[in-house]
């Protein structure tokens, strides 16, 4: 696999698991307001790997993409369907792994 990689960190994002509070936010129409109380993240996405998908993950600040920490979404930018890896939001996947993994 390329390395299609973009990351950023000490982002401040959401989450769902001890490691990170849950986000709470509102939706008026298109917009959307996020209020996170988290510690700094860091966020990756591709956009590449896959026609028609965008890969979105966050970890804790300095995780390696090939630890089993981060949290993986799938976008699917024709539907607009957003799928988790696993199924869920838990912070136990591997980045270089995105592409392979199962989305629920």
């Amino acid at each position: 696999m390329a390395n299609n990689n973009k990351i950023l960190t000490n982002v401040v994002g959401p989450a769902v698991d001890e490691q990170f509070p849950t986000v709470t936010g509102t939706t008026v129409g298109n917009r959307h307001t996020l209020d996170v109380d988290s510690p700094p993240l860091a966020l990756a996405w591709d956009t590449t790997t896959t026609a028609n998908v965008v890969y979105v993950g966050y970890a804790v600040t300095g995780a390696i993409t090939s630890a089993s920490v981060w949290r993986i979404m799938n976008v699917n930018t024709s539907t607009g369907r957003v799928t988790w890896a696993d199924g869920d939001g838990s912070s136990n996947n591997v980045w270089d792994d995105r592409a392979s993994l199962t989305y629920v």
